[in-house]
């Protein structure tokens, strides 16, 4: 399935001062300009001309070979058919494989970093960005690989791991008796236990229950 709803934002940067750290933006050239994409799923986006265009991008003037992508500072291999003449027209796009948000960046939010139990799902937004450029070289691309099907071997077994991520309730995770045996204190930071979870499951005198 190829998601054909994106949304572009020109995306303008601000140099800042940085002192003996790593802050992240290290891979903005802030010479150029960035246009956001926004991504919620895992699987393969098209861009067309008319989008690139509706964002403000001078089809005229570009330059395919230059045309770079970036996720969370690293470069991502795109596609381009553009019928090999080097410029987009109706019916050519630019494919790439985006990603839907984790909580990979949700890790700062908590206590000790060892109290996020997972980072397959993201606390606040299932929604990603990817930036799109034209940088000052050539762009990191796709391999295409033409292999003839009969030469594959036979498989004869097959396995497969599946994650399935629960996210019915909110846990509130730790809470703390301070002053009050009976309160509930807790940290302002996420603590452990603070996640999406799969519904309760209660014992009672009735047996085992799933909430």
């Amino acid at each position: 399935m190829i998601n054909r709803l994106l949304f572009f934002v020109v995306f303008l940067g601000m140099p800042a001062l940085v002192l003996g750290q790593t802050r992240g933006n290290e891979w903005i050239n802030y010479s150029q300009t960035y246009y956001k994409i926004n991504t919620s799923a895992n699987d393969v986006h098209r861009i067309s001309p008319e989008a690139l265009q509706a964002a403000g991008i001078d089809l005229a003037t570009i330059n395919l070979v230059n045309l770079q992508l970036f996720h969370r500072g690293q470069e991502v291999a795109i596609h381009i058919a553009d019928g090999g003449d080097g410029t987009l027209e109706t019916g050519d796009y630019i494919e790439f494989y985006g990603r839907r948000n984790d909580g990979t960046q949700d890790t700062e939010l908590f206590y000790r970093a060892a109290d996020q139990i997972h980072q397959y799902y993201n606390l606040f937004s299932d929604v990603t960005a990817f930036f799109l450029t034209q940088g000052v070289g050539a762009g990191k691309r796709m391999q295409s690989i033409n292999a003839d099907p009969s030469s594959f071997p036979v498989v004869n077994l097959h396995q497969q791991e599946l994650l399935n991520v629960q996210t019915r309730r909110f846990s509130f995770g730790q809470y703390y008796p301070i002053g009050n045996p009976a309160g509930e204190v807790k940290r302002s930071l996420y603590d452990r236990g603070q996640m999406f979870m799969s519904r309760e499951i209660i014992r009672s005198d009735y047996g085992i229950s799933n909430s």
